[in-house]
C-alpha cells in the first residue's frame, strides 16, 4: 500500500514539475516576444528617423538641383541672346561685304571699259604720248609704207607725207634697157600675162644684205612664179631669155612657201643687180608683189 502511495506521489510531483516548467517556458516566451516587439518598435523608430533624415537631405539636394537647373536656363538664355546678336552682326557684315563686292565688280567693269577704250585709242594711234616723241606707222599700199609721226601736246601728228615704197610697175619692162628700177625697201605691185616676164634693176649705193620676195601682197602666193637673178652682160649681149637658162643664171628659186618665190639673205656690194619674174609655163595671168627687203 505504501508503495502505491509512493508511486502516486511521485507521479503527482512529476506532473507538477512539468506544469511549472511549461508555465516558466511560456512566460519566457512571452517576455522574449515582448522584447522582440520592443526591439522592432525601436528599429521602426530608427528607420523613421533615418527616413526623416533622408527626406530632409533629398529635399536639400532637389532644391539645389532645381536652383542649378534654373541657373543653367538663365545661362542658356543669355548664350542664346549672344548667339542671336552675333548672327545678326554676321548677317549685317555679310550684307556689307556683298555690297562692297558688288561695288568692286562695278568698279572693275568701269575700269575694263576704260582699258578697252584706251586700247582702241592705241590701235588708232591717238593714245597720249610725251611731247617730241617720234614713231613710224605703216601706211600706203598694203601698209608697206612708213609714216613718221611726232608727239605734239600729247597727240601723234603726221610729219610730212607717207614714204610709200610700194608702187606699180610700168610695162614694158622685159629687158635691161626698160627694167623697173628699185631700191632697198621698195615693194612693187605688178602682173603677168600669157608669155610675159618682168625685169627689175636693184640699185645699191652701199653694200647691203637683201631678200627678194615675190608673194600675193599678204605673205601668201597668187601663182606659180619663178624668180631668177641674171647676168647683165649676158642679158645685154644674148638677151634675157638666154640669161635665165640654168647654165647662165646667177641664182634661182621656183617655190618658197608660204610665198611664191624668194632669194633670201643675199649679200651685195654697191652696184646694180637684175632679177626676172615669170610664170613657170608663161601660160597664166595673175597679179603679184615683189619686195626688196634690206636686212
Amino acid at each position: 500500500m505504501n508503495r502505491l502511495l509512493l508511486a502516486i506521489s511521485a507521479i503527482l510531483i512529476a506532473f507538477l514539475t512539468l506544469s511549472c516548467d511549461s508555465e516558466n517556458k511560456k512566460e519566457t516566451t512571452d517576455s522574449d516576444k515582448k522584447s522582440d516587439i520592443d526591439t522592432i518598435f525601436d528599429e521602426d523608430i530608427t528607420i523613421t528617423e533615418d527616413a526623416d533624415i533622408i527626406t530632409s537631405e533629398d529635399e536639400d539636394i532637389i532644391t539645389e538641383d532645381i536652383d542649378t537647373i534654373q541657373d543653367f536656363d538663365d545661362t542658356t538664355d543669355s548664350d542664346t541672346e549672344e548667339i542671336d546678336s552675333d548672327n545678326n552682326d554676321s548677317e549685317q557684315t555679310y550684307d556689307e561685304d556683298n555690297d562692297d563686292s558688288e561695288a568692286d565688280e562695278d568698279n572693275d567693269t568701269i575700269n575694263t571699259e576704260e582699258e578697252n577704250d584706251f586700247e582702241t585709242e592705241d590701235n588708232d594711234t591717238t593714245a597720249e604720248c610725251q611731247d617730241s616723241e617720234t614713231q613710224n606707222i605703216p601706211c600706203g599700199l598694203n601698209n608697206k609704207g612708213n609714216q613718221l609721226q611726232i608727239c605734239t601736246e600729247g597727240n601723234w601728228i603726221d610729219s610730212g607725207t607717207c614714204n610709200d615704197p610700194a608702187f606699180t610697175e610700168t610695162e614694158p619692162n622685159n629687158s635691161i634697157v626698160n627694167a623697173t628700177i628699185v631700191i632697198p625697201g621698195n615693194y612693187v605691185s605688178a602682173s603677168l600675162t600669157v608669155g610675159d616676164y618682168d625685169v627689175y634693176q636693184l640699185n645699191l649705193e652701199n653694200p647691203a644684205t637683201i631678200s627678194v620676195i615675190a608673194d600675193d601682197g599678204f605673205g601668201g602666193c597668187s601663182g606659180d612664179t619663178r624668180l631668177t637673178q641674171i647676168s647683165a652682160e649676158i642679158a645685154v649681149t644674148m638677151g634675157v631669155n638666154q640669161a635665165i637658162l640654168p647654165e647662165n643664171r646667177l641664182d634661182y628659186n621656183d617655190d618658197y612657201a608660204p610665198v611664191c618665190s624668194a632669194l633670201m639673205h643675199k649679200n651685195f656690194a654697191a652696184g646694180s643687180y637684175y632679177f626676172v619674174i615669170e610664170d613657170y609655163g608663161r601660160d597664166n595671168e595673175y597679179s603679184y608683189f615683189i619686195g626688196f627687203i634690206q636686212e
